[in-house]
């Protein structure tokens, strides 16, 4: 019962994150991008604006984020069966990178408004 709860814990955090990710600068950089042949995508303390790309761009965090969470669900539900200790290792990894994008898109999103 304890790990039903972990599971759909870990799994609600996961989908929110990516609801946060894609959300979040669709709301607040979109209207200020959309259509723009290149916008900043990471910045560097020494060289400044290093990567710029199209506005799409903005939203790769969201989509390996997803990609990672498809993958890491789908072993964590096969490796159930045979060794619980790997699926929890699963869940928690999948947990422990959105938090990692969702920073990632946080910082993203401040560097487009300060460049916008």
């Amino acid at each position: 019962m304890r790990s039903l709860l972990f599971f759909r814990a870990c799994w609600g955090a996961v989908l929110f994150l990516l609801l946060f990710q894609i959300l979040f600068p669709a709301w607040r950089i979109l209207p200020l991008i959309y259509g723009q042949t290149a916008v900043p995508l990471h910045y560097n303390i020494h060289f400044g604006v290093d990567t710029i790309g199209e506005w799409w761009r903005v939203f790769t965090a969201p989509t390996v984020g997803l990609a990672i969470a498809l993958i890491n669900g789908v072993s964590a539900k096969m490796l159930w069966k045979r060794e619980k200790m790997l699926a929890y290792l699963a869940v928690s990894a999948t947990l422990f990178l959105e938090v990692f994008l969702s920073v990632a898109m946080v910082f993203i999103v401040l560097l487009n408004i300060s460049y916008g």
